[in-house]
Protein backbone atom coordinates (compact mmCIF):
# COMPACT_ATOMS: atom_id res chain seq x y z
CA UNK A 1 0.00 0.00 0.00
CA UNK A 2 1.20 3.15 -0.84
CA UNK A 3 1.05 6.33 1.33
CA UNK A 4 -1.03 9.00 0.96
CA UNK A 5 2.63 11.02 1.41
CA UNK A 6 3.90 9.25 -1.56
CA UNK A 7 0.87 9.61 -3.53
CA UNK A 8 0.83 13.58 -2.87
CA UNK A 9 4.80 13.69 -3.64
CA UNK A 10 4.14 11.66 -6.77
CA UNK A 11 1.64 14.01 -8.03
CA UNK A 12 3.28 16.75 -7.50
CA UNK A 13 5.94 15.37 -9.50
CA UNK A 14 4.24 15.02 -12.25
CA UNK A 15 2.30 18.57 -11.82
CA UNK A 16 5.37 19.98 -11.74
CA UNK A 17 7.76 17.97 -13.95
CA UNK A 18 6.13 15.60 -15.79
CA UNK A 19 2.67 15.42 -18.80
CA UNK A 20 -0.25 13.65 -19.27
CA UNK A 21 -0.74 13.30 -23.08
CA UNK A 22 -2.80 11.18 -25.58
CA UNK A 23 0.13 10.40 -28.24
CA UNK A 24 -0.28 8.38 -31.26
CA UNK A 25 1.97 5.02 -31.22
CA UNK A 26 3.61 2.89 -34.05
CA UNK A 27 2.97 3.02 -37.68
CA UNK A 28 -0.98 2.93 -37.34
CA UNK A 29 -1.10 6.29 -35.25
CA UNK A 30 -3.49 5.24 -33.29
CA UNK A 31 -3.83 7.19 -29.97
CA UNK A 32 -2.57 5.57 -26.59
CA UNK A 33 -1.89 7.33 -23.18
CA UNK A 34 1.16 7.96 -21.42
CA UNK A 35 2.69 9.83 -18.18
CA UNK A 36 6.29 11.24 -18.54
CA UNK A 37 8.38 12.98 -16.13
CA UNK A 38 11.92 14.56 -17.20
CA UNK A 39 14.27 15.85 -14.56
CA UNK A 40 17.79 15.80 -14.00
CA UNK A 41 17.70 14.11 -10.41
CA UNK A 42 17.74 10.20 -11.10
CA UNK A 43 16.84 9.15 -7.94
CA UNK A 44 13.46 10.96 -8.10
CA UNK A 45 13.09 9.27 -11.52
CA UNK A 46 14.04 5.91 -9.95
CA UNK A 47 11.88 6.01 -7.44
CA UNK A 48 8.57 6.73 -9.71
CA UNK A 49 9.70 3.28 -12.04
CA UNK A 50 9.88 1.31 -8.75
CA UNK A 51 6.70 2.55 -7.36
CA UNK A 52 4.62 2.50 -10.42
CA UNK A 53 6.81 0.33 -12.93
CA UNK A 54 7.46 1.70 -16.59
CA UNK A 55 10.53 2.69 -18.47
CA UNK A 56 13.46 5.09 -17.25
CA UNK A 57 15.85 6.42 -19.96
CA UNK A 58 19.13 8.65 -19.78
CA UNK A 59 19.87 11.43 -22.55
CA UNK A 60 21.54 14.91 -22.11
CA UNK A 61 20.78 18.56 -21.65
CA UNK A 62 22.49 21.44 -22.40
CA UNK A 63 26.47 21.29 -21.63
CA UNK A 64 25.92 17.62 -21.41
CA UNK A 65 24.19 17.65 -18.49
CA UNK A 66 22.12 14.27 -18.09
CA UNK A 67 18.52 14.12 -18.42
CA UNK A 68 16.30 11.34 -17.32
CA UNK A 69 13.00 10.44 -18.57
CA UNK A 70 10.63 8.04 -16.70
CA UNK A 71 7.51 6.79 -18.60
CA UNK A 72 4.59 4.64 -18.57
CA UNK A 73 1.54 4.10 -21.28
CA UNK A 74 -1.56 2.21 -21.61
CA UNK A 75 -3.24 0.43 -18.71
CA UNK A 76 0.07 0.86 -16.81
CA UNK A 77 -0.78 4.68 -17.27
CA UNK A 78 -4.05 4.31 -16.21
CA UNK A 79 -3.26 2.30 -13.11
CA UNK A 80 -1.03 5.94 -12.30
CA UNK A 81 -3.64 7.98 -12.93
CA UNK A 82 -6.05 6.27 -10.78
CA UNK A 83 -3.77 6.38 -7.76
CA UNK A 84 -2.84 10.42 -8.11
CA UNK A 85 -6.26 12.35 -9.87
CA UNK A 86 -7.61 13.23 -5.98
CA UNK A 87 -4.06 14.69 -5.53
CA UNK A 88 -3.04 16.31 -8.82
CA UNK A 89 -3.50 19.87 -8.86
CA UNK A 90 -2.09 21.75 -12.32
CA UNK A 91 -2.94 18.10 -14.59
CA UNK A 92 -5.92 17.07 -12.88
CA UNK A 93 -8.28 17.73 -15.83
CA UNK A 94 -5.75 16.17 -18.23
CA UNK A 95 -5.96 13.18 -15.97
CA UNK A 96 -9.62 12.71 -16.23
CA UNK A 97 -9.65 13.45 -20.05
CA UNK A 98 -7.07 10.75 -20.30
CA UNK A 99 -9.30 8.32 -17.80
CA UNK A 100 -12.04 9.21 -19.78
CA UNK A 101 -10.36 8.12 -23.54
CA UNK A 102 -9.42 4.99 -22.07
CA UNK A 103 -13.07 4.04 -20.63
CA UNK A 104 -14.50 4.91 -24.26
CA UNK A 105 -12.42 3.53 -26.01
CA UNK A 106 -13.22 0.04 -28.21
CA UNK A 107 -10.85 -2.94 -27.94
CA UNK A 108 -9.71 -3.85 -30.92
CA UNK A 109 -8.09 -7.64 -30.34
CA UNK A 110 -4.66 -8.30 -32.58
CA UNK A 111 -4.14 -5.62 -35.78
CA UNK A 112 -7.99 -4.98 -36.23
CA UNK A 113 -8.30 -2.16 -38.20
CA UNK A 114 -10.25 0.42 -36.21
CA UNK A 115 -13.48 1.53 -37.57
CA UNK A 116 -13.90 5.19 -39.06
CA UNK A 117 -15.98 6.47 -36.10
CA UNK A 118 -13.83 4.56 -33.09
CA UNK A 119 -10.54 6.40 -35.08
CA UNK A 120 -12.67 9.89 -35.14
CA UNK A 121 -13.48 8.91 -31.27
CA UNK A 122 -9.84 9.07 -30.62
CA UNK A 123 -9.02 11.53 -32.65
CA UNK A 124 -11.19 13.60 -30.74
CA UNK A 125 -9.75 13.08 -27.51
CA UNK A 126 -6.05 13.71 -28.81
CA UNK A 127 -7.09 16.51 -29.90
CA UNK A 128 -8.79 17.74 -26.91
CA UNK A 129 -5.72 16.72 -24.81
CA UNK A 130 -3.37 18.74 -27.35
CA UNK A 131 -5.40 21.88 -26.54
CA UNK A 132 -4.89 21.29 -22.75
CA UNK A 133 -1.09 20.68 -22.94
CA UNK A 134 -0.80 23.77 -25.60
CA UNK A 135 -3.28 26.22 -24.92
CA UNK A 136 -3.61 29.40 -27.20
CA UNK A 137 -2.34 32.11 -25.37
CA UNK A 138 -5.50 34.68 -24.66
CA UNK A 139 -5.06 38.20 -26.58
CA UNK A 140 -6.60 41.03 -25.41
CA UNK A 141 -7.83 43.17 -28.58
CA UNK A 142 -8.03 46.55 -26.56
CA UNK A 143 -4.44 46.96 -26.04
CA UNK A 144 -2.19 48.02 -28.20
Amino acid sequence: MVSNEALAYAAGIVDGEGSISIFRTGRSLIPTIRVDVGMTHFGVISWLRQMFGGTDTQTFAGRNRPLYRWHISGHGAIAVLEQLTPWLRVKQAHAWLAKEFWAQRTLCPGRVKLSPEERALREGYFLAMKTLNHPQKETNDNQG
